[in-house]
């Protein structure tokens, strides 16, 4: 599922079959961040925390 685009241009997509966000710069280079390995227990908190910090 589509996110949405931060502040510098990279796009954001949610995998839920593994739990993980999914980036992807203007570059096109792509990363994967589960959200178990982050301090976030929930894709909400993930997203409030990426608008705050990346626009």
């Amino acid at each position: 599922m589509f996110l949405g685009v931060d502040g510098e241009g990279a796009a954001r997509y949610w995998d839920s079959y593994e739990f993980a966000v999914a980036v992807v710069s203007v570059a096109g280079d792509a990363e994967k961040v589960e959200l178990v390995d982050t301090a976030f227990e929930t894709l909400s908190q993930w997203c409030e925390y990426t608008r705050r910090e990346r626009g």
